[in-house]
């Protein structure tokens, strides 16, 4: 069985774990034997079993990473901790983000190795690799279950972070970083080079620091499709390790008695190993970079034992290397856009084999950024149509200049800082010139495509894009432009005429209500914002408006001021055009779009469904909590009532106004399911079929109330809430009212915390 069957079958066996929605049961461990008899005997099964081969294997590093675990016993609670300081992640004003290595043999409570910590420090920072002593509260991690928000658990998972927390108070010891190279090096670089324009540049180019690139050099590489260059990956440790590799041959060849011991280019390829490895600690051996590794690893032994280097046999064994090392490593996304660019290059080569190498390259790059571009679509939501042009530009300027350059000052950095000062001027001044052009092409009035493209639609696009390129006559190919329209007309999740689409978004301890009709898209609160930047806007509501490729808000209410309904509405605003704004209370920001204030008896209508505002009335004084917009929404065959946080003053005087018009099939729980709310007058009044609770997991109010629920079951009412569900989606069309799979079961795996507090 040839090396790329292996590789495939094996990979096949670890991604089908992956769809796990809990661990198997360890019973199954008993068919290992079998299977390794097979193997032996039936040399035809052979594929099949190397996929069993590849399940058992992800299992059991699943396992690992898994354990041990944040007893249940100490989720939120103060306890004492030691251990030492990894990473810092995040860092600005007086806010701290830190990955933090406990100290097992200190204590003997049941906890993670790592944790992720949040430290609120004032002038008293956390230096990296300090040895503290801290109390912290930690609590495991809790995803926000929504369609197509990113996996925050996942990520943490694949990073063997099992819990997260916040610290209340340090003490440590500050570390000397003398004898740690890395740290050492980053902290000195920071005091000389931090004035410099290009600093955040090179700390990413460098040491895989990305946290010192500002927001506006992030936006301009979203934008032209460049944010690679900034992730320390195959790309660079490959340009590196050949201008390594060409370099230390070169000098080889000029010593015969050196040549006459060994081949230059072994010479060569045991230099470039050991400078591949300085690279890839000087970025902290990062999961991305880790992968690089193995596959130059793999290119230059391949050299060393004279086989094909640049071959698919080549590519399948560094795939069977790091999925052997991490099968987790499937979970990424940088996994599968690094071996596809890989695999989109193999195919280039040997269709673009003829003509110079310009034309080859030109080729190769047009083609390689035409077939990334579904993958992006796929995986972000998002592509960049500059993109080619601008890694056309971008790709060479850093691989023949940038890198080679970089690492020439860094080992200059080393051995003499006054010769350093002239290259990293100089670098300053070339990466200045290279933003300046990727500003200039981001800057183009159409640079960027949003749309969210479905798996089979991608795979359909890209054997269409296959087929494209071939020669004439080649079978298939006059499919090609059939197979690449897939990709905008595979939409099987749009809404149709007079259908209407509920979504209350799993925000954690706050509000976030998405309603869809065919032609038109509204918004009920943001959610919470936090001191250390987080948003919910940025995290779970514009990443949901991308996977409904909504582009554009009709009517935005905020149905009052309190942070966890209003506390995204900046954010908001700053990326997503939205036609009409309606307060119930002025803010204290600058508000750059069509403002109305929420008022009793206004109403509109968007084909079939009535939207009526039910309070408050004008003029009404009352505290922020009973101002709160409330809005009923009716389609011919099913209603929704949205309540804000209002309280038992407001529900009796709705019932007083409205009696039986308040009736409703979807009820959004007033104020979270706080005992202020839900009044039994109310719940008899509205009747509904459905109440939905948006509120965090073990939240510090105690939200939803015991109480509270008990009156919703003597109402004979449906209670789901976001914290056991995530998303909470109901359909009402010409059939009626339909509530879909909780988000959070359909999309379940097994790296997940279980959501059973509710």
């Amino acid at each position: 069985m040839c090396i790329k069957t292996t590789a495939i079958s094996f990979l096949i066996g670890v991604v089908v774990f992956q769809f796990n929605q809990e661990l198997p049961p360890t019973q199954i461990f008993v068919v290992l034997p079998i299977a390794l008899v097979l193997f032996i005997i039936y040399p035809r099964l052979r594929p099949a079993l190397i996929a069993v081969l590849g399940f058992y294997w992800a299992y059991i590093f699943a396992l690992m990473l898994l354990h041990p675990r944040l007893d249940e016993t100490l989720d939120n609670q103060l306890i004492s901790i030691s251990g030492n300081v990894m990473q810092i992640t995040r860092q600005h004003h007086a806010y701290q983000q830190i990955i933090f290595e406990v100290d097992h043999s200190s204590s003997l409570q049941r906890l993670p190795n790592k944790v992720q910590l949040a430290w609120y420090h004032g002038d008293s920072v956390l230096n990296l690799h300090s040895h503290c002593q801290l109390v912290v509260r930690l609590k495991h991690f809790y995803r926000y279950a929504n369609p197509g928000v990113f996996d925050y658990e996942k990520m943490m998972f694949v990073r063997g972070i099992r819990a997260r927390g916040t610290i209340k108070h340090a003490r440590c010891t500050v570390a000397d970083n003398t004898f740690n190279l890395r740290t050492h090096l980053i902290e000195r670089f920071a005091v000389q080079y931090q004035q410099l324009e290009s600093f955040g540049l090179i700390q990413a180019l460098t040491y895989g620091e990305r946290k010192y690139l500002s927001a506006q050099q992030w936006e301009i590489f979203r934008l032209t499709g460049t944010a690679h260059l900034m992730a320390i990956s195959g790309l660079h440790v490959s340009v590196i390790s050949m201008f390594s590799f060409f370099l230390i041959r070169q000098l080889v060849t000029q010593s015969a008695r050196l040549c006459n011991i060994f081949p230059a280019h072994h010479y060569a390829a045991l230099g470039t190993i050991l400078i591949a490895f300085f690279y890839a600690y000087l970025a902290g051996y990062s999961l991305p970079t880790q992968r690089a590794l193995v596959m130059v690893l793999t290119v230059l032994v391949a050299t060393l034992l004279h086989k094909p280097s640049m071959s698919l046999n080549g590519f399948a064994v560094a795939l069977l290397c790091i999925l052997i090392l991490s099968p987790v490593a499937v979970l990424t996304v940088g996994f599968w856009y690094s071996f596809m660019s890989v695999l989109f290059i193999f195919i280039a080569l040997k269709l673009f084999s003829q003509g110079n190498k310009v034309k080859k390259f030109l080729l190769i790059q047009i083609y390689l950024s035409a077939a990334l571009l579904p993958l992006s679509l796929l995986i972000f939501k998002q592509g960049a149509l500059i993109s080619p042009l601008a890694n056309l530009i971008a790709i060479p300027f850093v691989s023949i200049i940038i890198l080679p350059l970089n690492l020439c000052a860094q080992l200059l950095f080393i051995l003499d800082l006054a010769l350093a000062s002239y290259a990293i001027d100089l670098l300053n001044v070339l990466l200045n010139i290279m933003l300046s052009i990727l500003a200039h092409l981001a800057g183009a009035q159409i640079n960027t495509i949003d749309y969210h493209a479905g798996l089979v639609a991608v795979v359909l696009c890209q054997l269409g894009l296959y087929f494209l390129i071939q020669k004439r006559g080649y079978p298939g190919r006059y499919l090609a432009a059939v197979l690449i329209a897939a990709i905008v007309c595979l939409r099987t999740d749009d809404l149709r005429q007079h259908e209407l689409m509920l979504t209350v978004l799993d925000v954690g301890q706050g509000l976030s209500v998405v309603i869809e009709t065919a032609q038109h898209v509204l918004i009920y609160d943001t959610g919470m914002s936090s001191a250390s930047g987080f948003s919910i806007s940025d995290s779970v509501l514009k990443p949901f408006l991308a996977h409904r490729n909504i582009k554009q808000i009709d009517r935005l209410i905020i149905s009052h001021n309190d942070n966890d309904h209003a506390g995204g509405l900046q954010q908001l605003l700053a990326s997503t055009p939205v036609k009409q704004l309606i307060l119930s209370e002025p803010v204290e920001h600058h508000i750059n779009t069509h403002l109305t204030y929420c008022q009793r008896e206004m109403s509109w209508v968007w084909g079939q469904v009535k939207f009526d505002v039910l309070h408050p009335p004008p003029a009404w004084q009352s505290d922020s909590n009973n101002r709160s917009c409330v809005l009923r929404v009716t389609h011919p065959n099913g209603s929704v009532l949205l309540t804000g946080d209002i309280e038992h003053q407001v529900e009796t005087l709705l019932v007083t106004a409205y009696g039986e018009q308040l009736r409703s099939d979807v009820l959004i729980v007033p104020h979270h399911g706080s005992r202020s709310s839900s009044s039994v007058e109310f719940l008899s009044t509205v009747q509904a079929t459905y109440a939905i609770v948006s509120a965090g997991i073990a939240n510090r109010y105690g939200h939803p109330h015991q109480q509270v629920m008990n009156r919703y079951t003597d109402a004979d009412t449906q209670v789901l809430t976001t914290a056991r569900s995530g998303a909470i989606r109901f359909k009402i069309d010409h059939a009626g009212i339909h509530a879909l799979q909780a988000y959070a079961d359909a999309s379940k795996r097994y790296w997940h915390s279980a959501r059973n507090t509710l």
